[in-house]
């Protein structure tokens, strides 16, 4: 009964451009995750038979699948009229062109693709290896000039650049079009600030976002005050282990001063203690 109730059978009767304007209304900013798999396609059978000839390792074949956990709008299947809309507003399906034709004989199934809208979406590519070139975000280059909005996620930036070499950092002169960058840092390496410096940022660095794994934000203008070096980070590590102990220091001396314009009774163990305590605020 409560689904009648909300339903609106005169939506059809509306003017269409009132009609496209509340079709507009359902657009909102993603988060389009995209992920290449790379894997061997072979002709061997699944279940090894000894009547059955076994084909050599070299009939196998590299096989790349594009996969993406994120669903279509559902006012993209609601029905022509609202597909046709949000296609006017910037829609548009990609990603098949990421993954080659032809990859094996036979090879005759459809591309998969991903409805994005580059003006507001953002699209997450998931972990890079910036080692690996197979992994790397060189694969995106064809899609890479339409992207407005990159997030993608590190194992740690230390060794994202290297002098002299080709790098993920130096891969992203792709997407020369990037207005904004988000990093997912990871636990691993020296810090998230290791080659944010060096790399080169297609969008600027006061564009880049650098987000720990918990979701927290860290302030690129507090990244320019760390330091780069694995020496530094032990520099840091022993000043704040000294100042631990010095609060702790403080603690107890405030806390035997307490203890002490408390009348107690005299007794060996606490002329001790008390000796004890004088001797380390001394020293």
């Amino acid at each position: 009964m409560a689904s009648q109730e909300c339903e609106f059978r005169c939506f059809p009767r509306l003017p269409p451009e009132l009609r496209a304007a509340i079709w507009r209304l359902t657009i909102h900013p993603r988060t389009v995750k995209i992920k290449l798999h790379r894997t061997w396609k072979d002709r061997r059978p699944y279940r090894p038979s000894p009547y059955r000839r076994q084909w050599p390792a070299s009939d196998a074949f590299p096989y790349t699948a594009l996969h993406t956990p994120t669903p279509t709008p559902p006012v993209l299947q609601v029905c022509r009229e609202s597909r046709f809309e949000l296609i006017r507003a910037g829609y548009a399906a990609a990603g098949s062109e990421l993954v080659p034709l032809d990859q094996f004989p036979g090879d005759t199934q459809p591309r998969r693709y991903v409805w994005i809208n580059w003006e507001i979406d953002t699209l997450d590519i998931g972990r890079v290896k910036w080692d690996d070139g197979i992994d790397g975000i060189a694969r995106y280059a064809p899609i890479a000039p339409l992207v407005r909005h990159l997030m993608f996620s590190l194992e740690g930036l230390w060794g994202f650049h290297r002098p002299g070499q080709s790098s993920e950092a130096g891969d992203l002169r792709l997407f020369e079009n990037a207005r904004r960058l988000y990093v997912v840092y990871r636990p691993g390496g020296l810090g998230p600030v290791t080659a944010y410096k060096d790399c080169y940022w297609p969008c600027g660095p006061e564009n880049v976002v650098i987000v720990d794994e918990q979701c927290e934000e860290i302030h690129p203008k507090r990244l320019e005050n760390w330091k780069l070096t694995e020496e530094s980070g032990r520099q840091r590590l022993e000043i704040g282990l000294l100042k631990l102990r010095e609060l702790k220091a403080r603690e107890m001396a405030a806390l035997s001063n307490e203890l002490s314009r408390q009348p107690v009774a005299d007794s060996p163990e606490l002329r001790m203690w008390s000796r004890s305590v004088r001797a380390s605020r001394n020293g």
